[in-house]
């Protein structure tokens, strides 16, 4: 099993933009795409832990920035689900597009995949918690 931590807020993968180049089409993401500075965040946490061949399962808990309308500086602000844009599937996204060929071969080796946002409490820093492990199928699995 890894853990791990990449720190700073998650960022969903953007749809990838479409133009002709010589008469063929070519589909990419601009360099300037925050996208970018995540992955390599999601890299650097993953550090030199092993390839994994087989099935795995990777749970994914993405913790945003506490918007400045809900700061206070005298109450409790404990955590809450984040029920707003990006939608989990597109920061899963990129977080696998980050680890593939480097934590597995491809990613369609992942054959569980459980996303949960967040927004931070007080004192908690924005972050992506990414638990990655072998997959089997027995009767004390979840389905």
């Amino acid at each position: 099993m890894v853990m791990f931590i990449a720190w700073g807020a998650p960022v969903a993968q953007p749809r990838h933009r479409a133009r002709v180049l010589k008469g063929k089409p070519c589909l990419y993401l601009p360099a300037s795409a925050k996208v970018h500075g995540f992955k390599r965040g999601i890299l650097k946490a993953f550090g030199e832990n092993p390839k994994l061949d087989g099935p795995v399962r990777v749970s994914i808990i993405a913790m945003f920035p506490r918007p400045k309308s809900m700061v206070r500086k005298r109450m409790k602000m404990p955590s809450y689900l984040h029920v707003a844009k990006p939608d989990g599937d597109n920061i899963a996204k990129a977080v696998l597009d980050a680890l593939n060929g480097v934590a597995w071969s491809d990613d369609s080796q992942v054959s569980y995949l459980r996303i949960r946002k967040v927004v931070c409490g007080g004192g908690e820093l924005p972050c992506c918690y990414v638990q990655i492990e072998r997959d089997e199928l027995n009767e004390d699995s979840d389905w």
